[in-house]
């Protein structure tokens, strides 16, 4: 008789990623006047404080603020920044556990006789950082021994999360004692993908 296994996503689902997500989402650096230097875009220069409107330090200067020393009408230097996935993943180690969530996810492996295995899209790099934040937040007696209950990206796959993740789910089936019959996720694409490959699916909308 085959185990029935339920896949399990870490990020945004039983872990708390917010605090990191501003790496992928792209930075805001504040604006730099490209005549004076000026970088008073959100902060005042004498209390320092965001936003400041007591001491009015800047005006309104283009699409962003210039110190009212500069008559420049320069435009600002570009602000934003691409997605830093590796400072993305290192911060996961400050990541803090949905314990409710994952209180939930074992009812239901008990209650359907079930057991659980990690999907995540993160790369094989952080295995042993991962492996350790579950063994410190929700499952203690989870070790490197366990390690072939955690499916990870290979450190070298740029492929969409539901590509690697259909790929687990392939891998477990050709198991001859597995069948994976139920994902837990909070991407779309990847709650789309299961239930193309016959899963029944928890969508887990992120706040």
């Amino acid at each position: 008789m085959k185990t029935r296994i339920i896949l399990c996503d870490i990020d945004g689902v039983i872990a708390d990623i917010n605090h990191r997500l501003h790496y992928i989402d792209g930075v805001i650096i504040p604006m730099t006047c490209t005549n004076c230097g000026s970088r008073n875009k959100y902060r005042c220069n004498i209390c320092r404080y965001w936003d400041c409107i007591e001491h009015d330090q800047s005006i309104n200067h283009g699409k962003g603020i210039k110190n009212k020393g500069c008559l420049s009408d320069t435009p600002f230097s570009n602000i934003k920044t691409g997605k830093n996935y590796d400072a993305f993943y290192a911060a996961a180690v400050n990541d803090k556990p949905i314990l409710w969530r994952w209180r939930l996810i074992k009812l239901l492996a008990w209650v359907t006789r079930s057991e659980i295995m990690f999907s995540t899209g993160r790369p094989d790099i952080i295995r042993k950082t991962t492996i350790q934040w579950i063994s410190d937040n929700i499952h203690k007696q989870f070790s490197v021994e366990h390690s072939h209950y955690l499916w990870m990206r290979k450190n070298e796959d740029r492929r969409h999360a539901s590509e690697v993740k259909r790929e687990h789910i392939e891998w477990i089936k050709k198991a001859p004692h597995a069948n994976p019959w139920f994902l837990i996720d909070d991407d779309p694409k990847n709650i789309e993908m299961a239930k193309s490959e016959g899963l029944y699916t928890w969508f887990v909308k992120r706040k």
